[in-house]
């Protein structure tokens, strides 16, 4: 298998800027002509730093059990080994291209992960640092959700200029039998990012924030066992929680920015009876979702019943709307049909395994159609 990585994150840049230094100096005398003034200055430089929090698909227990059939509760991750990256692009030029972050197992408060430095296009240069912390870099976290915090500075001329951050995922990866069930074609498939206009000025900046979005591309349609299945027909229906993921299979968290919920990155799904035959009514909090909901532990999902009509099977499916994007916003990113999903597109089975993640198919029986009189 490969993977792991989530979306919906939240970028936040702290920017400030090194002083102009200008010497003057001058003398005088008795008489009356002045005496000529020296100026040296230097060019001015602006020195701006930026963090950015992204949710792992690791807890405190370490990795989950690879088996769909064997999960107990989603969101679940597919596995502990992060080998996705994430890509910077700054003025329209790649600043990091593809950095891999990898924790090993579970990880350790505080434990530090990959590191480096480079030069920008304009003469400046820049650092970067991972930390694996349990909370992101607001502030905030749930206890068993552990990030990498990447703290990203660099040093630049004042003016405007674009920042962008893009994080994909990695190759195909044998899963502990040896077995690549993953889809090949999706390395490097698109799983959250967020493009901002600086505006850095000689002397102190004020602090920026930017938000990275998480791009739906699977759902899991989950009962109480979350194994595919619609479970027990009870008095309302089927009992559904809908948890919409990346390419990877990680549940996209519900999070904020100054108190409003992060959007995706691509636009709303919405819950349908695939074939439109009305054997079923779905009952639902809303018609379209733009934000991850929060039925699971206040982080994820959004919690359904479906009822029968008449005696059938039927499909239900979570599906981008057709008036969604079908690329991203990164300028300069490379998007194509292998790395970001189609408006319209049905959220099911994810890249990172072609057996994960799932459309939920319901068979009504005699028994469980209600006539209303």
């Amino acid at each position: 298998m490969k993977n792991k990585i989530t979306g919906g994150l939240i970028l936040t840049a702290a920017l400030v800027s090194a002083s102009l230094l200008a010497a003057c100096g001058g003398g005088g005398s008795s008489v009356s002509s002045p005496v000529p003034t020296t100026a040296t200055q230097s060019k001015a430089t602006a020195i701006s730093s930026i963090t950015f929090a992204i949710p792992l698909g690791i807890t405190l227990r370490g990795a989950p059990s690879q088996s769909l059939s064997s999960r107990v509760k989603k969101p679940a991750f597919i596995d502990a080994s992060t080998d996705g990256a994430f890509t910077v692009i700054f003025d329209n030029s790649t600043m990091l291209d593809a950095i891999p972050f990898q924790p090993n197992g579970n990880v350790t408060e505080g434990e530090a992960g990959p590191s480096g430095s480079g030069t920008l296009p304009d003469g400046g240069s820049f650092t970067y640092a991972v930390t694996y912390t349990f909370t992101n870099s607001q502030g905030s976290g749930s206890g068993n959700q552990p990030y990498a915090n990447v703290s990203l500075g660099y040093t630049t001329t004042p003016g405007t200029h674009t920042l962008g951050i893009v994080e994909t995922n990695g190759p195909c990866e044998p899963d502990v039998y040896g077995r690549e069930l993953c889809i090949p074609t999706t390395s490097g498939y698109v799983l959250t990012e967020g493009q901002t206009t600086l505006n850095l000025q000689p002397g102190t900046n004020n602090v920026s924030t930017l938000v990275l979005k998480g791009v739906m591309e699977s759902a899991y349609l989950c009962d109480a066992a979350c194994d595919g299945q619609a479970g027990t027909y009870g008095a309302s229906g089927y009992s559904i929680t809908v948890f919409v993921a990346d390419e990877a299979g990680d549940a996209i968290p519900y999070q904020t920015a100054s108190g409003n919920p992060i959007p995706f990155d691509n636009g709303s799904y919405q819950i349908v009876e695939a074939d439109g035959k009305n054997i079923v009514t779905i009952t639902q909090p809303g018609t379209t979702y733009r934000t991850p909901g929060t039925a699971d532990d206040s982080l994820y999902g959004e919690n359904i019943s479906i009822a029968c009509n008449e005696v059938g099977t039927t499909q239900v499916e979570a599906v981008l709307l057709a008036s969604d994007p079908s690329s991203g916003s990164v300028t300069n990113f490379t998007y194509n049909a292998n790395n970001y999903p189609a408006a319209a597109s049905v959220l099911g089975s994810v890249g990172a395994d072609e057996y994960f993640g799932n459309v939920l198919s319901v068979n009504c029986t005699a028994g469980d159609v209600t006539t209303v009189p």
